[in-house]
C-alpha cells in the first residue's frame, strides 16, 4: 500500500521533495523486513522522499536453529548485509574450506558451506531475496557447499562426479537431499 492506495510492483513514483509516504507490504503475514535505503522490520513505515531511494519488501525469512558450538550452515537467502556479525551477532568465528584448508571469514556468501561457532543454543532469523539456484565447478576432492532456499535432491551422481555427500548434526550423516540453511561436505571424483 502506498498512501492508502494499492500499488503493484515494480512501481516507480515521482514525489515532491521531502514528501512523506507510507509503505505497507502485502500480504502482511509473510512480511519480514524492508531492505535497501531503509532497513526496518515494521511493516508500516514512513519514508521521507528527500532523494532517490531503493526500497524492497522482503518476504523470504529463514530461522537458523543452532546449537552451542560448531554448526555447518549455508545462506538460504541473499541477505542485505552478509557480514557474519549481522547474521549471527554473537558468532565467535566462521570458517570456509578452500584448497584443502580452513580459512576464517567475516562475510558469508550463498552457495558455500561454513563452520560457524556459536556460544549458546539460539535462533537467528534472517531475511533476504530468494536464492533458488546456483552452478559451481569443483576440482576433485572435498568441498563445503551450501543449499538453496528449497529442499533439493542431487542429480544422478554418475553425471555430476559427486561420490559422497555428508551433513553434520551431532556427527556426520550421509545426506540424500540438500536442505535450506545447512552446509554439506561433498566429495568430487
Amino acid at each position: 500500500m502506498l498512501n492508502d492506495t494499492l500499488e503493484i510492483l515494480p512501481w516507480k513514483g515521482i514525489f515532491s521533495e521531502n514528501q512523506t509516504i507510507q509503505l505497507e507490504a502485502i500480504p502482511s503475514e509473510n512480511f519480514f523486513q524492508w531492505m535497501g535505503d531503509i532497513v526496518d522490520s515494521n511493516n508500516r513505515v514512513s519514508v521521507i522522499m528527500n532523494r532517490n531511494r531503493q526500497i524492497k519488501a522482503v518476504f523470504n525469512r529463514f530461522d537458523f536453529v543452532l546449537k552451542k558450538g560448531w554448526n555447518l550452515i549455508s545462506l538460504p537467502v541473499i541477505p542485505f548485509d552478509n557480514q557474519l556479525t549481522s547474521i549471527f551477532p554473537d558468532a565467535q568465528i566462521a570458517y570456509e574450506f578452500q584448497n584443502g584448508r580452513y580459512i576464517p571469514v567475516n562475510r558469508l556468501i550463498q552457495g558455500k558451506g561454513y563452520w560457524v561457532k556459536i556460544p549458546s543454543d539460539a535462533i537467528y532469523p534472517i531475511g533476504g531475496l530468494p536464492f533458488s539456484s546456483f552452478i559451481a565447478d569443483f576440482n576433485p576432492g572435498w568441498h563445503l557447499i551450501g543449499a538453496t532456499d528449497q529442499i533439493r535432491t542431487p542429480e544422478d551422481f554418475s553425471l555430476t562426479g559427486i561420490s559422497a555427500i555428508y551433513e553434520f548434526y551431532d556427527g556426520y550423516l550421509i545426506a540424500n537431499q540438500f536442505e535450506p540453511g545447512k552446509g554439506y561436505w561433498i566429495k568430487v571424483e
